[in-house]
């Protein structure tokens, strides 16, 4: 279960998941305990706080989310080798102007989904 002190963001895992084997180890550990798991939706502090790098697993049934949902705008779902890829939009975008060049440089937010 994850610890949260004073709203402090304790993320899952903190790095990169480069592949189908990467995704698989960290849901194991977090099966087995290693790692927490999102337990409910993050509070608005706690979103603030989120930044590249920042993994979070939560199973559907336990934490009762549905679909994740932080706050900010992202680009639908583009499929990139074994996974679904999002983009983190500019912040202050008009939703007509929201396009490919939107998208932030090379060291953009991005969300990664796997479902298993």
């Amino acid at each position: 279960m994850i610890v949260l002190e004073e709203n402090k963001l304790v993320e899952t895992f903190f790095g990169f998941i480069e592949n189908p084997k990467d995704g698989l180890i960290l849901f194991q550990a977090v099966k087995d305990g290693i790692l927490p798991s999102i337990q409910r939706r993050l509070s608005i502090e706690q979103r603030i706080q989120i930044k590249s790098g920042s993994v979070f697993v939560f199973n559907e049934t336990e934490s009762n989310i549905r679909r994740w949902t932080d706050g900010r705008n992202w680009t639908p779902s583009r499929v990139q080798g074994d996974f679904l890829i999002y983009r983190e939009l500019e912040k202050n975008m008009d939703k007509a102007k929201r396009d490919k060049k939107t998208l932030k440089n090379s060291k953009s937010n991005k969300f990664l989904e796997i479902n298993f």
